[in-house]
């Protein structure tokens, strides 16, 4: 469940390794995104607070929209998206999406203020890909990030995990982590 409270199970909705990532000094590849860096959201630029590789040999799919764009990611990591019945956008598991759905990618640039930052865009397909490794990123606050210009969810459990194995004296070679300054 994706949703879960237990970041043990939750650490595992992630992107591939190769994923393109919108930040402010263009597009970087998700497991080159460090702590510290500003990535793209629809609130404007957010630091990241938590980078890590979270899975070896994952499960994976591949989801493509009417544009071409393409994200890779695991069945049970949430994107942005809306079906043709409900069209009101929410965050949805990778394995429930159909080519029913729309996912959200950046808006056209607008002259008129208050416009919306991210349009709907039609998936075309769902497919199983090869297993690879899978890399997430925390960004406190809105919890979203731009993956390969798709709206994805971040994973908000990175710092409690990685808080939890520190606690038990566990070393951290496979992920970045800060604690906020008191």
């Amino acid at each position: 469940d994706p949703g879960t409270r237990n970041p043990l199970k939750r650490l595992g909705a992630c992107v591939a390794k190769g994923t393109l990532v919108s930040t402010d000094k263009g597009m970087v590849k998700i497991e080159d995104v460090k702590i510290g860096d500003l990535v793209e959201t629809m609130e404007g630029l957010k630091e990241v607070s938590a980078s890590a590789l979270t899975r070896k040999d994952a499960e994976v799919l591949t989801l493509t929209v009417w544009s071409g764009k393409a994200i890779t990611l695991t069945p049970d990591h949430l994107v942005l998206a809306s079906d043709s019945d409900d069209k009101i956008p929410g965050w949805v598991p990778a394995e429930k999406i159909t080519t029913k759905h729309c996912l959200y990618t950046p808006a056209p640039p607008s002259i008129f203020p208050g416009e919306p930052k991210v349009a709907p865009t039609i998936v075309v397909s769902v497919k199983k890909a090869r297993r690879v490794d899978v890399y997430d990123i925390t960004v406190p606050g809105p919890e979203h990030f731009f993956a390969n210009g798709i709206v994805t969810h971040n994973c908000k459990h990175l710092m409690a995990l990685m808080g939890s194995l520190e606690d038990r004296g566990v070393a951290q070679t496979a992920v970045q982590y800060y604690r906020p300054k008191k």
